[in-house]
């Protein structure tokens, strides 16, 4: 333990401000490059999770695209076998279609009076 102390000593006692700003830098650039290494891993991984994850969407939506024509296919079956027992008017959805473009647009008095304040 003596031998050791005695080298440390010996070691430090020759240091000084510019050996010391010396080794500090060499210890920053050292956890700069470990630094570096390790974020171009993590671009590679997370271009890696990426990848898995549009993987992951594209199957979910052809699952869902099966599951949803699978759906609309029972609808359309139940419809045609109690269609007969429903009562049916004809132009139904057209008379539906009608009220609701005629309440959401304005009427055409209101129109050409806003188009006449514009263009005056």
């Amino acid at each position: 333990m003596r031998d050791l102390t005695r080298w440390l000593r010996k070691q430090w006692q020759g240091i000084n401000f510019r050996k010391i700003v010396l080794l500090v830098g060499v210890f920053l650039l050292t956890a700069m490059i470990a630094q570096m290494f390790s974020l171009d891993v993590a671009f590679l991984f997370a271009g890696d999770m990426m990848a898995y994850f549009e993987l992951f969407a594209i199957v979910t939506m052809i699952a869902a695209r099966g599951q949803v024509r699978l759906l609309i296919q029972i609808s359309k079956d139940w419809l045609r076998r109690a269609a007969p027992h429903l009562p049916h008017r004809r132009g139904r959805l057209r008379e539906i279609l009608t009220r609701a473009a005629r309440a959401l647009l304005p009427a055409k008095s209101d129109d050409e009076d806003g188009l006449a304040g514009a263009l005056a």
